[in-house]
C-alpha cells in the first residue's frame, strides 16, 4: 500500500480504507491515478457487488 500511495500519489490512508472497506463513494482521479500506477483498467480494479443501483 505505501508503494503504490507513492507511485500513484494517492494518499496511504485512502489507499488502505479502499482495501479494508466497501466503496461507498468513489472519486476518480485517485482511482484512475491507482489504475495509471498499476497500468489496469478501472474493471480491472473494481468488483461489482450486491445492489447496483442507487437510491
Amino acid at each position: 500500500m505505501s508503494k503504490l500511495s507513492r507511485l500513484s500519489s494517492v494518499n496511504y490512508n485512502t489507499i488502505h480504507r479502499w482495501a479494508h472497506q466497501p466503496l461507498l463513494r468513489m472519486d476518480a482521479d485517485p482511482l484512475f491515478r491507482v489504475c495509471r500506477a498499476l497500468e489496469c483498467t478501472l474493471d480491472e480494479l473494481i468488483e461489482w457487488t450486491g445492489d447496483e443501483t442507487l437510491s
